[in-house]
């Protein structure tokens, strides 16, 4: 009986695992039938569809796109805009802002699948690879550069508007269309115009009739209800336009969204879109300038006793197969010093300062240096000749001078007691100063 039973059993088991079977088989043989009907194309063919589209996208724009970028994926830096012209045989034209208005570099471009359609710019362009170049040519540590990105991952594309992630910082980048009647070297100029605007480091941020204080670090405002600026801080990241500055995103105070500010010629720059906020700067004395920037040597700019030492520099350099980039005076890495760019290798020797009135300071070399300064100062004889017109083993004192001093383009240092020590530094970058 019980063997009866338990035969019967699996019978009735057989036939249910039969139905079931025939049931997946079918839902199976649906489901592969309504794929088929959604994806009529292989993963390769959707790639090579997306990146004829992307192209059509990019190359028919008249006259370009303008690119928002912020390399470094704490966006330390700020933004930086760079105007780009893509053509359907694979070339691009770039101007930038850190470059002369007239100033326009072309290489190629490619569109590539991997995760995803990215934008590559596979051969150097300056304009662009200067932010991810390791040697810093313009901003950041020997190693890693800026920290930005040449591959860009496509998030979205319109005729509008191209959003773009950088593969390897992470950070957004945004591409609009140039207005079809605007010229590149007037934008340029234009953008340029703002950036002199915002010279100053500190400012008053007046929301509605509430005061808030405003520090300006490269192209970062740092806005908090407190003198220390401890409390309450907010970090706003910003780019320049031709009309003043744009904010990374959108930024709320006080229940007010602040998306960027119009830079006037009163001092009184009202915010893009409510002039009930306003940002309103606080012009700094001469010598404040001095420290708080970074003002570029030239070598025709320092006169017969200072080229007198950095004749020496420039031997030892030569003896080691280098060539100097850049060095400058004021503050880097939060640190007032003299830094320089030796073939890649960027180096600091730190300065103390005294203000004198608002129109002169004195400056002491203590015998301190970041990691490569301190290289270059026991190992390179003529580095520490370099220092002499500035100060090394004395104390020297300096007037200062500018072309304006509310907005000066350059600052004059004048020994007040060797004469003949008369160093002109300017705000413009200067590269390669022994050519300069």
């Amino acid at each position: 009986m019980n063997i009866l039973l338990i035969n019967k059993a699996r019978r009735i088991f057989a036939v249910f695992f039969t139905l079931l079977s025939l049931l997946l088989t079918s839902l199976l043989l649906t489901s592969c039938n309504s794929e088929g009907e959604v994806f009529t194309e292989s993963s390769a063919q959707r790639a090579t569809t997306a990146i004829k589209e992307y192209t059509k996208i990019l190359t028919q724009q008249e006259n370009g796109w303008i690119l928002k970028y912020y390399p470094q994926s704490a966006m330390e830096y700020g933004g930086y805009t760079t105007l780009i012209k893509f053509a359907s045989d694979g070339k691009v034209q770039m101007a930038s802002e850190l470059f002369k208005s007239t100033d326009v570099l072309e290489s190629s471009y490619s569109l590539k699948q991997s995760a995803g359609i990215y934008l590559t710019f596979d051969t150097y362009n300056e304009m662009i690879h200067l932010f991810s170049d390791p040697s810093a040519p313009f901003r950041g540590s020997t190693g890693s550069g800026m920290e930005g990105d040449y591959d860009f991952s496509i998030m979205h594309a319109s005729q509008d508007s191209i959003v773009l992630k950088g593969r390897k910082s992470g950070t957004r980048a945004v591409m609009v269309p140039m207005k079809i009647d605007k010229q590149w070297k007037e934008y340029i100029e234009e953008t340029n115009a703002a950036e002199f605007m915002m010279t100053f480091k500190k400012y008053t941020l007046d929301v509605s009739g509430k005061t808030y204080k405003v520090s300006r670090t490269d192209r970062n405002l740092t806005i908090s209800a407190d003198e220390e600026e401890t409390q309450s801080s907010i970090v706003a990241h910003y780019l320049f336009t031709p009309k003043g500055i744009e904010l990374y995103e959108p930024i709320e105070i006080d229940g007010k969204k602040i998306s960027g500010f119009v830079l006037t010629d009163n001092d009184v720059y009202p915010e893009v879109n409510n002039t009930e906020i306003v940002l309103m700067p606080e012009i700094p004395n001469l010598n404040e300038y001095l420290v708080d920037g970074m003002w570029f040597i030239s070598y025709s700019n320092l006169g017969v006793y200072g080229q007198k030492y950095w004749n020496y520099l420039k031997t030892s350099l030569d003896n080691i197969n280098e060539e100097l980039l850049f060095a400058f005076i004021g503050t880097y890495n939060g640190q007032f010093s003299f830094t320089f760019n030796s073939s890649g290798y960027i180096g600091s020797l730190y300065y103390d300062y005294f203000f004198i009135g608002s129109n002169q300071i004195s400056l002491n070399f203590p015998l301190m240096a970041d990691t490569n300064g301190a290289n270059y100062y026991n190992n390179v004889a003529g580095m520490k000749s370099a220092l002499v017109p500035f100060a090394h083993s004395s104390t020297r004192f300096f007037n200062l001078s500018a072309d304006d001093v509310k907005r000066p383009t350059w600052i004059k240092l004048t020994d007040k007691y060797e004469k003949t020590n008369i160093i002109v530094l300017t705000k413009s970058i200067v590269t390669y100063p022994f050519k300069n």
